[in-house]
Parts: C-alpha cells; structure tokens; sequence
C-alpha cells in the first residue's frame, strides 16, 4: 500500500516539475525534485514493494519494514521544503543583494590564485604521504583509513577541490562569445585546470566529486545558451558510468603506480578477471547507494535517544578548527550514532540526510523547522543568482554550483560532513565575493530605478 504512495509521490513531483513556471529552464527545485526522488520516494518504493532483489538493498541484511511514519515524514519533508522555499520574505531578501563583477581581469587573476592554491595544498597534503606519486597510488588506502599520515597537515586536503572552482570562471570565458582578447591564453589555463581537477580528484578518491564536477558545467551550459546538448549528456553519462561501476577498481590499480603506467592497466585488468561481476549491472545494488535516507529515518523513528537539539551544528562548525590549536573535542557526530542504530557497528560511515536529521534533532519539530529553513535558504539564494544570470558571465555557473552546495546538506544531514565537504566551496564562493566582485544591499525598490536608469541610459 505504501508502495503505490511512493509512487503516486514521484508522479506528481514530475507532473509539478513539468506543468510549473520557471525563470530558467532549471532552477534550483528541479534539481532538488531530482534529488528527493532518488533520497527518498523511489528508493522507499523498492523497499516497500520487495519487487525482485530487493533484499540487496538492506544494509548487513537488516531487513526493512513498512513503517507509515516514514512514509508521512517523506510527504511532509517535500511539501515543508516546497512552503520554505516559496516564502515571500526569502525572495524579496535575495533581490535585495546586488552583486557586480570588478573585471574580466580580476576573475582571471582569481582563477589563477586558485590554481595555484590548489597545487600547494596538493603537494603539502602529499608529503605527509612520501610524496604525489606515492599517495596518488594509496587513495585507495587513505580514503578507507588503513593509511595513517606522518604530519599535522591532512587540513590542506578540504582545498584539493578549489581547482574546480578555478575551472568554472575559465570555462565560462571558453564558452562565450563576449570575449575576444587572450581566447588562447584563458583556454590554456582552462584545460592547465582541467588537468589541475583530474588530479585532485584522483588524490581525493570521491567518484561523486567528478559526477558533480561535470553536472556544473553541462547544467551551467544549459542556462548560459538556453540549449540542451546531447553530446554532452552522452559524454557526462559515459563517465559517470565508469565510474560507478569501476571507481574502486581503477583506485585500487593506482596501487601500481610506483611502477609505471603500464603496471596500473596490468592491474586493472587482474583485478578485474579476478572480480567478473565488479562492472556488470546491478540495479538493487545501484538504487542501495540511494536508500541510506530512508534506512536513517526509520531508525529515527524507531530507536531510543536524547535529542540533538541542533547541537551538532556547533559541532560541524567547531570540526573545521584544527584540534591542536583549540584543544577542543567534538563529540560523536549524528552519522556515528546513525550507522550504529542500523548496522551495530561503526566500521563505515552512514550519513542520515536530513530529514532523519531533523527527527534525530527534534522529533517532528525538528523536521518541520529542517525542511522549511532549507527551502527558504534555496529561495534567498535563487533569488540572488538569478538576477545576475545575464550580467555577469560566469554566473551560470556559480548558479548550479551553490545549488549544488545547497542540496550537500540534504544529502549528508549531517553538519560536520557538510563543512568539511562543502568548505573548499564555501571559502572559494567568500573569496569571490569578497575580492572580484562589489556585493551592496539595497531596497527593492531602488533596485528597479537603478536598473531602469541604466536602461535609459
């Protein structure tokens, strides 16, 4: 019975993503449409339908059961999120923030900052590790924390990613037919950070930073030129393949590095005869990377525990200070006690999404205020993006970026994850604002007269 629900909650989310009226051709409640379908009605659905092999999608065979809670607070949590986000105050506050670009020149030498930030932070990060080429081959290792590094440096790794950055200012030059002077010295440095990106990818070891990587610049693209194109979404699918279904593989391969590149395509192809289902297609499995939220907030509804009360929001935020300057010792986050309630064991991490987030927090309260924060946050910062889309021209860009960044916490539900993933853009989004563009708050209403002043003028 539950089931059918799920699946009449997807319907209608297409039906109100495909009949509602947008300023751009995707905004940020399409992708968060997007994103709540694959949390949490489609991978409940499997579950509660117990269609095939489905038994594949329970974490250390704990075997789900229907619970009419969880389906309420999956309904709940969208139309909250849907009430937040149409908040009038939320969208007269964003248009209030006017933001203008310093120069072309400034962007530029922002770019190139930040490339070189990035390198720096790659290679202090590595020497702990004996060096880049060696931590290169032991991502595998470091990322399941069978590594231990020598120094007190593993800080610098939150800025590996502040390359992506770089390559969204540079691509938004590529792409456009605005600018004519230097073309070929801003697409050196853009494919230079491209380059930059793919290696900061590899020493980080996340395949959905890829994945996100090039979602930015297709979805960017699409609201720069109004166009869709299929040889981009073949190319990005083409990838992300590979990567879902031979991520691990081709990490653990870059163990042979050492040795050469022939050695890591040597080992690729031995690990790959010796594990022969590792690349074929599992559907259950696939949707299992999808229902850890759904799992997270039976188990907040089920379990016995003292409230949160939010706190480990001052945790999140106390976890990006280093301990050994503080001297502080941040308790155990809601992901430690989440995966515990699931598995009996903390060996992996499984974060709680945030509506769990919000019942761990408060029960039904605590849901409530989770959902409608967040959809009002998205609204105040749609608001502000969206005015600028057609002034400034890596804006598009930034645009699914920090929707991105916004939808991060939906993901995790758990704050400290969220800094500690989210930091490298945070800072990077700062430094933007701070240093190459003018940000002043005005009325309303003398946004329009100054808009209409240039106009005349």
């Amino acid at each position: 019975m539950l089931a059918l629900a799920y699946l009449g909650l997807m319907v209608f989310i297409a039906f109100l993503e495909i009949t509602r009226k947008k300023v751009t051709k995707i905004d940020f409640i399409t992708l968060f449409n997007l994103n709540y379908c694959f949390m949490y009605p489609l991978p409940a659905f499997f579950l509660d339908a117990a269609l095939g092999n489905s038994s594949e999608m329970w974490f250390n065979d704990t075997f789900y059961i229907s619970n009419l809670q969880t389906a309420l607070a999956i309904f709940a949590g969208y139309f909250l999120v849907l009430i937040g986000f149409y908040s009038k105050s939320a969208e007269k506050l964003g248009k209030n923030i006017v933001i203008k670009s310093r120069s072309h020149k400034s962007v530029i030498i922002f770019a190139i900052f930040l490339l070189l930030f990035t390198c720096l932070s790659m290679y202090i990060y590595s020497s702990q590790y004996g060096g880049f080429l060696v931590t290169l081959s032991k991502t595998n290792l470091i990322r399941a924390g069978a590594e231990e590094h020598t120094g007190g440096l593993l800080f610098f790794k939150r800025f590996l990613y502040c390359s992506f950055f770089a390559s969204y200012l540079l691509g938004s030059y590529v792409i456009s037919h605005k600018l004519k002077k230097g073309r070929l010295f801003i697409s050196t440095l853009f494919l230079i950070s491209l380059i930059v990106s793919l290696l900061a990818f590899l020493l980080s070891g996340a395949r959905a930073a890829l994945i996100n990587f090039l979602l930015v610049f297709y979805l960017g693209y699409v609201l720069k030129t109004g166009k869709f194109s299929w040889v981009l979404i073949i190319l990005i699918t083409c990838v992300s393949t590979v990567f879902i279904f031979y991520g691990k593989i081709i990490f653990f391969s870059l163990t042979a590095l050492p040795d050469g590149l022939t050695a890591v395509v040597d080992k690729f192809i031995e690990t790959k005869s010796n594990q022969p289902d590792s690349g074929e297609f599992n559907f259950y499995a696939l949707i299992k990377n999808f229902a850890y939220p759904v799992y997270s907030l039976d188990t907040a509804f089920t379990q016995v525990y003292e409230p949160r009360f939010f706190w480990d929001w001052l945790y999140g935020f106390a976890s990006l200070l280093p301990e050994k300057l503080t001297g502080l010792e941040i308790p155990e986050t809601i992901s430690y006690y989440n995966t515990y309630y699931i598995v009996k064991t903390n060996d992996y991490n499984i974060q709680p999404g945030f509506l769990a987030f919000g019942i761990y927090s408060m029960s039904w309260p605590g849901l409530i205020i989770t959902c409608i924060i967040s959809g009002w946050i998205g609204r105040y910062l749609q608001s502000i993006l969206t005015n600028h889309l057609n002034d400034i021209l890596y804006m598009p860009f930034i645009y699914v970026f920090l929707a991105e960044v916004w939808l991060n916490f939906q993901i995790f539900g758990n704050p400290q994850d969220f800094f500690q993933d989210s930091f490298w853009a945070i800072l990077s989004t700062i430094l933007l604002l701070l240093f190459v563009s003018k940000v002043s708050i005005i009325s309303h209403l003398n946004h329009k007269i100054n808009r209409g002043k240039s106009c005349v003028r």
